[in-house]
C-alpha cells in the first residue's frame, strides 16, 4: 500500500469538517482575487482507489450577506423587505 493511499485512509478516520476556499483571478490581474474568498464545507467524501470526490455547500448560506459583504440590507432603506 503507497504511503498516500495509507494517509488517505487515516484521514478517513477523522470526523470534522474541511473548509475550502474558492477564489476567480482575472489573467489582466493575478495580483489579487476578482471575487471570493467563498468558504464551502466538504462532506460526503469517498474514495474509490486512490481517487477522491465530495460535495461542498456553502457553509451558513442563510447567514450570508448579497450581493455584497460589506452592506447591509434594512427594511427601512428597502421598503419591500419585511421587517
Amino acid at each position: 500500500m503507497a504511503q498516500r493511499e495509507r494517509r488517505l485512509r487515516a484521514a478517513q478516520g477523522v470526523r470534522e469538517y474541511i473548509s475550502v476556499l474558492y477564489r476567480e483571478y482575472l489573467n489582466s490581474d493575478l495580483t489579487e482575487p476578482a471575487y471570493g474568498p467563498v468558504e464551502f464545507e466538504l462532506r460526503e467524501v469517498k474514495m474509490v482507489g486512490t481517487s477522491l470526490s465530495g460535495t461542498v455547500v456553502v457553509k451558513n448560506l442563510q447567514n450570508k450577506r448579497f450581493p455584497r459583504i460589506t452592506k447591509n440590507y434594512d427594511y427601512v432603506q428597502f421598503p419591500s423587505l419585511l421587517p
